[in-house]
């Protein structure tokens, strides 16, 4: 987690900046820090316009909310958010989907 973010800190503008957050994001995650994760999923969705995994970044933050904090209201926005953003992507349809699932 802190070799990525040493390495986005100190080679800003380097193409590789986004993947390496969305790593760290993701070992948030596995290191249960999820509310960490959220912001860090947040910052590379929102910072990085043209970073191809977009759309996953904003599906991960509603599963997030979902599965691992049980918010199901912050859930059912993020899953909204990810149709409205990201409309012709997996990602929509998975979030679609999850939303038919929510109780």
């Amino acid at each position: 987690m802190v070799k990525y973010a040493e390495f986005a800190r100190m080679e800003g503008g380097h193409a590789f900046v986004p993947e390496a957050l969305f790593r760290r994001a993701d070992l948030l995650i596995s290191a249960g820090k999820f509310d960490e994760a959220i912001l860090q999923l947040q910052d590379v969705h929102d910072g990085y316009p043209t970073f191809h995994k977009r759309p996953l970044c904003a599906f991960l933050v509603a599963f997030i909310y979902d599965e691992h904090l049980k918010d199901r209201e912050l859930a059912v926005r993020a899953y909204e958010r990810t149709m409205a953003l990201h409309p012709d992507s997996p990602e929509a349809m998975q979030a679609q989907q999850s939303l038919a699932l929510l109780p």
